[in-house]
Order: C-alpha cells, then sequence, then structure tokens
C-alpha cells in the first residue's frame, strides 16, 4: 500500500476554493496554518466528504470560486476612481472611508470584512449591510468635508474656512480666539457625533452645530488630551489644570505635587488612584466612566516585569532568580516550562492580558490563580511537543518538527 505524504502549509493568506479530489486523495493528512482562509461551498462540502483537513485560521470566509478576493493592510478608501470591475470579496486590516458615489458604483463589492473602523456616507449606508465591521461605524452626512477625529476648531481654522458641512466623529471648540462671525459670516457649518466645547463659546457657536451631535461642555482653559495619562505635576506643566483626557487616568506616584493644582478633569475612560489620593481627587468632582481604588502598599513591586512579546517561555531557572517575582503582561503566547513547581508559580508569576498561556495539567489550577484576563490556558501532557496546540501559534511552531514524511509549503499566500 502506497505511503502517502502529509501536507503542511503555513501562510498568512490560504485560498482553498479550487481545491480537487485529486489533491485530497494525494495526501494522507493536510493541515493549513493561516490567518485568513478563503473557502467556498463547494470545497467545504467536498473537504467535509474526506475529512482529511485541519484548519487552523484567525478567519474563514466563505465565498464562491468566481469572487475575486483583496485584501488590504492598513487605512484605505473605495470610490468611484478604484470601484472593482468584478465580483469582489474586500478585506480590510485598518480603518476604511467609503467615499461618496452612485451607490451601484459598489455592487460589484459582494461581501467586505472591515476589521477597523468604517467611515460611510449616510445614502451609502447599504453597502454596510452587506459587511462585517469588527469596530466601529460611522455614518457622516452626504456632501460634508471629512476631517480627522478630535480635529480642533480654532483661530487658524477659521481663516481657513469654506462654505461647506464639516464632519468629523470628534470636533474640539477650545480656543477663545476662534471668531464664530467669522466662521458664521463663512457659511461653515459642523457636525459631528460628539463635539467638545468651551463654556463661553456655547452661545456663540451652538447655531453652527448640529443638533443631532452629542454636545460636552467643559471650562474654559479646558486641555483635550488624546491619550491614557498619568496625574503627576509634568501633565500639569504640559497642558494646565483642566483637563480632557481621551483615555484612561492613572493617579498614583507623583500625584501628590499636581493634585492641588488640578481644577477640571474629564476623563473619557476609567481611572485608577491610589486610596491616599481619593479624596482629594474627587473634591474636584471628576467625571469618568469606572474609578478603581488601589491600596499602595498591596502594589505588588516585581523584580522581572514582560510585556507585548508574541511567544516568551518561563521556566524555573527565572523565577528562582526573581524572588520579588515576574509579571507577564500582553503576550501572545506563554509557555511555562515542565520544570516550574506549582507552589513556585503562585509565589512569583503573575500573568495578565495573554492571549494563550500554556502549562502541564499538574500546573493548571496554579496557572488559572495568577492570570487574570487570559484568552485560554491550554495543557500539555509531559513528553508532548510543546509547539503542538494551542491554536494559529502552536500548530506553525509544532509543524515546524513535521516528520521526514510531510512537505511543507511556507510562503505569504498560496491558492490549492
Amino acid at each position: 500500500m502506497e505511503n502517502k505524504k502529509k501536507l503542511m502549509v503555513n501562510v498568512a493568506t490560504c485560498d482553498i476554493r479550487d481545491i480537487t479530489e485529486e489533491t485530497l486523495q494525494s495526501y494522507e493528512n493536510i493541515c493549513i496554518n493561516a490567518a485568513i482562509i478563503l473557502s467556498s461551498q463547494k470545497s467545504q462540502e467536498l473537504i467535509g466528504r474526506y475529512g482529511n483537513v485541519n484548519m487552523n485560521a484567525a478567519s474563514v470566509y466563505v465565498t464562491e470560486e468566481n469572487v475575486k478576493v483583496s485584501i488590504v493592510n492598513g487605512s484605505s478608501e473605495i470610490g468611484p476612481e478604484n470601484a472593482p470591475a468584478e465580483k469582489t470579496l474586500l478585506i480590510v486590516n485598518g480603518s476604511l472611508t467609503v467615499k461618496p458615489c452612485d451607490p451601484a458604483v459598489l455592487d460589484n463589492y459582494v461581501s467586505a470584512v472591515i476589521n477597523g473602523r468604517v467611515l460611510c456616507p449616510k445614502s451609502l449606508s447599504g453597502f454596510l449591510s452587506r459587511a462585517t465591521v469588527n469596530g466601529s461605524a460611522e455614518l457622516y452626512p452626504d456632501g460634508a468635508v471629512l476631517l480627522k477625529n478630535n480635529t480642533a476648531i480654532d483661530r487658524v481654522f477659521a481663516l481657513r474656512a469654506k462654505d461647506t458641512l464639516y464632519w468629523a466623529p470628534r470636533l474640539l471648540f477650545l480656543d477663545p480666539a476662534v471668531s464664530a462671525d467669522a466662521l458664521r459670516a463663512k457659511g461653515a457649518r459642523f457636525d459631528a457625533k460628539k463635539v467638545v466645547i468651551a463654556e463661553s463659546l456655547v452661545e456663540k457657536l451652538i447655531d453652527l452645530i448640529s443638533e443631532e451631535a452629542e454636545v460636552k461642555i467643559v471650562p474654559d482653559g479646558t486641555a483635550f488630551v488624546n491619550d491614557d495619562a498619568s496625574l503627576d505635576e509634568s501633565l500639569i506643566l504640559r497642558y494646565g489644570t483642566k483637563l480632557y483626557i481621551n483615555g484612561d487616568l492613572e493617579v498614583k506616584d507623583g500625584a501628590e505635587k499636581a493634585l492641588p493644582k488640578l481644577e477640571y478633569v474629564f476623563v473619557n475612560g476609567d481611572v485608577s488612584i491610589y486610596k491616599e489620593f481619593a479624596e482629594q481627587f474627587f473634591a474636584v468632582k471628576p467625571e469618568y466612566d469606572d474609578v478603581k481604588v488601589i491600596d499602595r502598599e498591596s502594589v505588588r513591586k516585581y523584580d522581572m516585569v514582560i510585556e507585548e512579546k508574541p511567544i516568551f517561555k518561563v521556566d524555573k531557572a527565572l523565577l528562582e532568580r526573581c524572588p520579588g517575582g515576574v509579571l507577564i503582561s500582553e503576550c501572545a503566547m506563554l509557555k511555562i516550562a515542565p520544570d516550574v513547581p506549582a507552589d513556585l508559580i503562585i509565589e512569583r508569576l503573575s500573568v495578565k492580558e495573554c492571549a494563550s498561556v500554556k502549562c502541564s495539567p499538574e500546573q493548571e489550577s496554579a496557572v488559572c490563580l495568577v492570570a487574570e484576563e487570559c484568552g485560554q490556558i491550554l495543557t500539555a501532557e509531559k513528553g508532548e511537543d510543546e509547539g503542538e496546540g494551542g491554536g494559529i501559534l502552536g500548530s506553525i511552531f509544532g509543524g515546524l518538527k513535521a516528520l521526514a514524511n510531510t512537505k511543507m509549503i511556507n510562503a505569504a499566500d498560496y491558492k490549492f
């Protein structure tokens, strides 16, 4: 009997829509590791009959054989100038702006997947009904000039303004020197999902702002901070004593000098604060989504902090060198060596926001105690190949130890 080979395909995008019975019969097993797999109803039925195909993918899209697939990584725009001539599945890993056009221009987009934010004219909202949006979707008025998110409508903007409607997800009216009369004389109007406006400008400008916009009135002199922030003296020196934080705010080390100067704070996110600063901070009457009050003495000081690694491995020697503990956070794959005792894991290891944590069955209960907000905890028996299992990354790295009778294909894209 003929000894069939195995096939392992490690790619970013794999198109299996034209896979044939001859190909399926040629291999004992086909393993596909990809970020994106393109399939069709016909190929799914064929693979189901043979049962020898294993697929590990972040996303699987089912579309017919005659549909072209367009994959865009990063920000992009679609409109009359780049309308597809044939039926197309559009996949965007980033933000997408749909430009004003006749709806028929977009008819050849049979479907779309946007992994990010999409901006679309209200008249083309039908396009979004054919799309899967893994992010936010914003509809803007037809004929509006699009501005960047968090655009400041200041004195310079007023000098350049045109007789048109301007739109952005969020607009900032914080400059007291902006001339409402100049904007009005030029015919400028504004629409946005959210508007942040200084108190002294409200009566002067409110008639230029769409009634649909959510308006947040802030004290004169408020500065917009477009990021997470820590309340300390350097923040006050840079932005002043009245703050709009578009992110999370920490009130921890260094806050003792900044708090007496703080006059106003709006946090478009969460606040984490040391207990000793809470009374003084809340006296300012801050606004926020959620707050976490922390006892400073309970905050653990680690000997080592590892962040944002694709793969990291913790062994016994590492933990023994760090009596103060090790913090692993925001890693895609964390592997814990079999030689690490459960009691050492509990004593010295902290794991936060990791996608996958791999350990032995004997370590699992200890890992569950020290892991916070992790996607999954995977277990493997002793002696099992560390690269096998564990989702896409595990399958890919396990495949690198493939047997000699395995055919390997490593490429950016592959089509059967």
